[in-house]
């Protein structure tokens, strides 16, 4: 991965010179990017078929709702991982 300063020059951002997404350029400036990790009480396995796509429709859902961008969702029998781009407007 490349390493930007964190203060680019304009003009090299508008002649299209790095063709990157600025969250890309500038990761901390645009959003905070979390891992967040729930387990299930006593770890029942639980969290296949139809409750594990629920979880997912809802999670990626929500986070639509708040203007944050899933980067991982992985769902386990027993817990769920989550990395996610939140704005810093949003505490969590």
């Amino acid at each position: 991965m490349a390493v930007y300063p964190f203060f680019l020059p304009i003009d090299i951002l508008s002649k299209g010179v790095i063709n990157e997404p600025i969250q890309e350029v500038i990761p901390d400036a645009v959003a905070c990017q979390y891992h967040i990790v729930w387990t299930l009480k006593y770890q029942y396995k639980i969290l296949v078929g139809d409750i594990a796509m629920e979880i997912n429709n809802g999670i990626r859902g929500f986070s639509e709702q708040l203007g944050c961008e899933v980067t991982e969702l992985n769902i386990q029998n027993d817990h769920v991982h989550l990395l996610a781009m939140v704005p810093p407007k949003i505490s969590i």
